[in-house]
């Protein structure tokens, strides 16, 4: 008994010693692998699963020598950057305008401007911290060069008129031309040279609006643009901001998200090269162009048919049969005003009653048709059109009516209409009619089809717009952020 007795309290005797043991392993352990997780990230790569962030890069902002820090989420999910230290010393920063609350999505790189005055080759030790704790340390050298984001203030016009009433979510053409700054900044010599490196916002700076770049080229440092935005509420004197910058992440766009869910096809035409014309809307109703030529538009380019099969078939498209409401808008520049001939045509018939809505000309004249119940009706502008102008058309029908815009104004009276919309099959084009070989003399350019009734200020607001891009807002100085 005396032995087991000197046992245990042998035991009880050697259990601090191994304690302390075990836990100076541990932390020896843990030390080494929190260092090999730190020296992955200073080495640029890491293996890491979870919360992770990278530092890409450093330079040098070229405006006021602050140090830029462009920071990448490389792990899984998102996370939220809370602190940048510059030599262990903790420092200010301005979070990125296209990050709200400096919240990271997954892949996403960052721009952080921080409070620190880079000396000409001085070497800095950088660590970026987020809010659950992950950070990343490295050495750079920003050099005496910079790279700077810059933005302009687009202003809407408040002349009467112009901007009628309040529309929301409204799809804004930015047209600019002959821009150096922004050529200077994101061309050839400073970046992209498609416009990829460009996003726009609201009011506050910081809300992105989602964007489609139609065309951009830069010339001779100069950039030129056409550029669709939309805006969640558009009033007379609007300001929005156009940011960009060779330190912009590249794939800004989100074409699909400028256009309301009631679009059902929006038709730039703009392409300038190929067989297709792209739908722009996430429906994507594409077509194929026959005996077709790319010409100067109204908005950018357009397509120009020239009758016999020159036609845009959209083939069968059951998105485009609508049932209470329609509205079908194009531009126009007739070569021929004798003869009846498709602009936009669905649910064509070999015999009456024809079809299911169609925009089309009538001789001098714009007609829209369209049936409800197997019924026909038509309105036609009261005012003639001639051969190579720009016309803005609009046909509407809203469940009581069908009434026809020209050049943002209704023509003439409405025709009573009523019931739910024939839909007789799903076949579409443009320019052209399958059934009778109808086709269009002439060139078409931003063709939209809509399953409800635009209102009046809305096409009035649409043509204003897209007929004088520059008095419908003005774009203000280049301003380094």
């Amino acid at each position: 008994m005396k032995v087991k007795t000197r046992i245990r309290r042998s035991v009880r005797a050697i259990s601090p010693v191994i304690s302390v043991l075990l836990m100076i392993a541990i932390a020896v352990a843990a030390a080494l692998i929190t260092y090999a997780w730190i020296m992955g990230y200073m080495g640029g790569t890491t293996t890491k699963v979870g919360k992770a962030v990278q530092i890409q890069s450093t330079a040098k902002n070229a405006a006021d020598n602050k140090l830029m820090v462009y920071v990448q989420n490389v792990g899984q999910g998102p996370v939220t950057i809370s602190s940048v230290y510059v030599d262990d010393v903790l420092r200010a920063f301005t979070p990125d305008p296209n990050f709200a609350d400096n919240n990271l999505p997954e892949g996403k790189t960052a721009s952080l401007k921080v409070d620190y005055v880079v000396p000409d080759g001085g070497q800095v030790k950088v660590k970026v911290v987020t809010t659950d704790g992950t950070f990343v340390e490295a050495k750079t050298f920003p050099g005496s060069g910079g790279i700077v984001r810059y933005r302009k203030q687009i202003t809407f016009s408040d002349t009467p008129g112009v901007i009628v009433g309040t529309q929301p979510e409204f799809p804004v053409l930015i047209s600019i031309s002959g821009d150096t700054d922004i050529g200077g900044s994101t061309g050839s010599s400073g970046g992209s040279a498609d416009g990829d490196h460009i996003y726009f916002t609201d009011t506050d700076g910081t809300t992105k609006l989602n964007h489609e770049i139609e065309s951009f080229t830069v010339s001779s440092g100069a950039a030129s643009m056409v550029a669709w935005v939309r805006v969640p509420s558009l009033t007379a004197g609007k300001v929005i901001y156009i940011y960009y910058g060779s330190d912009v992440p590249g794939g800004q766009q989100n074409p699909t998200g400028v256009w309301d869910s009631n679009y059902k096809g929006v038709w730039h035409l703009g392409e300038g090269s190929g067989t297709t014309s792209y739908d722009s809307t996430s429906n994507n109703n594409d077509g194929t162009l026959t005996s077709t030529t790319w010409q100067t538009g109204k908005v950018g380019n357009s397509l120009g048919f020239s009758g016999g099969t020159s036609n845009l078939d959209l083939g069968s498209r059951p998105s485009l049969s609508m049932t209470t409401a329609v509205t079908v808008e194009s531009w126009i520049n007739t070569a021929t005003v004798v003869g009846y001939n498709r602009i936009f045509v669905h649910s064509s018939l070999a015999a009456s009653p024809w079809n299911e809505y169609c925009l089309c000309q009538a001789d001098n004249y714009i007609q829209f048709e369209m049936e409800t119940s197997g019924s026909p009706a038509a309105v036609k502008t009261t005012t003639a059109h001639t051969t190579g102008t720009w016309y803005h058309v609009v046909g509407v029908y809203d469940g009581s009516n069908i009434r026809i815009y020209l050049n943002g104004a209704q023509s003439g009276s409405p025709t009573a209409k009523s019931g739910t919309i024939t839909n007789y099959n799903d076949q579409s084009n443009i320019g052209f009619d399958t059934q009778h070989a109808l086709t269009w003399n002439g060139r078409l350019d931003e063709i939209r089809v809509s399953n409800i009734a635009r209102s009046a200020d809305w096409i009035q607001t649409e043509y204003n717009n897209q007929n004088s891009p520059g008095t419908f807002f003005s774009v203000g100085a280049e301003t380094p952020v």
